[in-house]
């Protein structure tokens, strides 16, 4: 799955970088200019971005969560299942930290004791008692730890989710708004006019 995702991906920015050498290809069914980026020609835009707090990919990503239900569904569910977790995590994580402030206290204060023999016994039935909770405490740790990995899935699912809708977004924006190149040629040209001029002045003379 990942490798055809990558395929993908990979197509889709090789056909967009050289439509001189490739036929274009769409790749959205509606090929305008995002709303997020059609003020893109305005010199303000850019530190406005910087200083907000949604960046470029931000505002895209939410443009197309509200012209796509289906969408918009998704992103629900993925915000609801974190509060999900939160609420049902929260009883096991005060359990755990209780526990382990216990064992962390209650090791401290054993090594506090003069006798060694006695010191030794002690850290003996301690370290027994913790195991003991360990084994009893085994699937729930186990399954705590399945949350977590699948949180870290979803995550690295959401990034990769972000990058394929709003790319085609962004290939629109770049094909629709591409500045023309004329400005560009004839402020080069002045250069060169200007630069043989001024040599006129600057040529050191013997």
């Amino acid at each position: 799955m990942k490798s055809r995702t990558l395929l993908f991906i990979i197509a889709v920015l090789t056909l967009s970088c050289t439509p001189s050498e490739k036929p274009e290809v769409v790749v959205q069914s509606h090929t305008q200019t995002p709303k997020a980026l059609q003020e893109a020609n305005n010199s303000s835009l850019i530190p406005k971005l910087s200083r907000g707090k949604k960046n470029i990919v931000d505002r895209l990503y939410e443009e197309a969560i509200e012209s796509d239900k289906k969408l918009q569904a998704l992103v629900e569910r993925i915000n609801m299942i974190h509060t999900a977790e939160e609420d049902s995590l929260k009883a096991y994580r005060n359990y755990n930290a209780y526990n382990q402030n216990y064992w962390f206290f209650i090791n401290k204060y054993a090594t506090q004791v003069k006798d060694s023999v006695m010191r030794n016994e002690l850290l003996a039935i301690i370290d027994q008692a913790k195991k003991q909770h360990e084994k009893r405490t085994t699937i729930t740790t186990a399954l705590a730890q399945t949350i977590s990995e699948r949180e870290v899935t979803l995550h690295d699912q959401e990034i990769m989710m972000k990058f394929m809708v709003t790319l085609p977004m962004m290939i629109n924006y770049q094909r629709n708004e591409r500045p023309s190149e004329k400005p560009l040629v004839q402020i080069i040209k002045q250069y060169d006019s200007l630069i043989l001029d001024v040599k006129e002045y600057s040529t050191f003379r013997k």
